[in-house]
């Protein structure tokens, strides 16, 4: 599962939820952290307007900026599930869903 456990959760307590593993056998529920589309977009946005409007800026407000966006923290978060999901299917020969 891409999102946080918390996200799945709050489904959870609206009726709603997730793959319960004990449904089927040889199977591992993982959440991945990957947080929904909105605060991703948010976060790029963010980031993006702080490089638009750096103007070369050296004075430490650029990376302020670009880092309270947390667009690294989202890409680092994508790119640690991507890796995971790839290693699971190229090295342990799983199927992922």
């Amino acid at each position: 599962d891409a999102r946080p456990l918390k996200n799945a959760l709050a489904n959870l307590a609206l009726g709603k939820g997730y793959e319960e593993a004990s449904y089927y056998r040889n199977i591992e529920v993982k959440f991945m952290g990957i947080e929904n589309i909105h605060c991703v977009r948010s976060a790029f946005q963010a980031a993006r307007i702080a490089a638009l409007t750096s103007n070369g800026e050296t004075d430490g407000r650029f990376t302020h900026k670009f880092e309270s966006s947390n667009w690294l923290k989202h890409i680092r978060c994508i790119l640690k599930a991507s890796y995971e999901m790839t290693w699971r299917v190229a090295v342990d020969k799983a199927s992922i869903v």
